[in-house]
């Protein structure tokens, strides 16, 4: 299990939900749900460990990090319409790591291990996305759905610290915790849009940038992704590449098998 702040995800998600609600008010909308910001995911680890004198191991390996959020939905609605978003996102990375890991007994069949490494995480980002407008009288005003896939790598840092058990003499239990530091950037990849459930509409590649902006006449800044269904406004404030943060903490247990 790891918890990961996930960086600009999470801020376009707040962002959106304070634009639609700003965006509708004067038309009689009042907010229902917001999109829900997410941290937590799966963390599986994978190494191979080289003895180099007898507590210091060389260990490499590989993993695979996933958050994920389904229908995380938005909802607005006035006397006469109904307006809901729904968004699935995943982030998904698979980590290729090369560490040190420290061994010191502390009783009988006990030990604490110290690892630290870095890692190359190949990662992806994906969305998927619906707009929905619906009328209180029966009727559908209009849909829209998109899909939107990224990929990128980087460079990460992690460390951890961990109690072993020894089982049998070829097995051992090890649970431990640890930190992670990597903020991936440089995503592109490709879009789908259509409108009204016909034909997709466009077809197209993209960078994932992240930018904040503000409406004429207001102070509130929205912060917002490059993505088919984000709301640019009138006064950009900033402007970068997008960061899908994997920095967090881990919790893990598993199996030691010695050859």
């Amino acid at each position: 299990m790891s918890r990961s702040s996930l960086g600009d995800v999470n801020s376009y998600l707040v962002g959106y939900s304070h634009y639609e609600i700003d965006d509708l008010r004067d038309y009689g909308y009042v907010q229902d749900k917001a999109f829900e910001t997410y941290h937590f995911g799966q963390d599986v680890q994978v190494e191979m460990m080289v003895p180099i004198t007898g507590r210091l191991s060389l260990c490499a390996g590989f993993g695979y990090i996933q958050v994920h959020k389904k229908q995380n939905s938005l909802s607005l609605q006035s006397s006469f319409s109904i307006l809901t978003g729904t968004l699935d996102h995943a982030v998904r990375a698979v980590p290729i790591t090369a560490a040190l890991d420290w061994s010191w007994p502390v009783a009988p069949k006990w030990a604490i291990h110290i690892e630290t490494g870095a890692g190359l995480y190949i990662s992806k980002f994906s969305e998927n996305g619906e707009s929905l407008l619906t009328y209180k009288t029966g009727g559908v005003g209009y849909t829209k759905t998109w899909e939107a896939e990224a990929h990128a790598s980087g460079l990460g840092l992690f460390g951890d610290i961990g109690l072993e058990a020894e089982l049998t003499r070829n097995l051992s239990l090890l649970v431990e915790a640890g930190f992670r530091r990597a903020r991936i950037s440089g995503f592109s990849g490709q879009t789908r849009t259509r409108l009204n459930n016909n034909n997709w509409e466009s077809e197209q590649p993209f960078d994932l940038f992240y930018y904040e902006f503000s409406l004429r006449g207001y102070q509130q800044v929205y912060p917002a992704l490059s993505l088919p269904d984000a709301q640019r406004g009138y006064l950009l404030r900033v402007f970068r590449e997008g960061v899908i943060d994997l920095s967090g903490w881990t919790l893990r247990a598993g199996l030691r098998i010695f050859l």
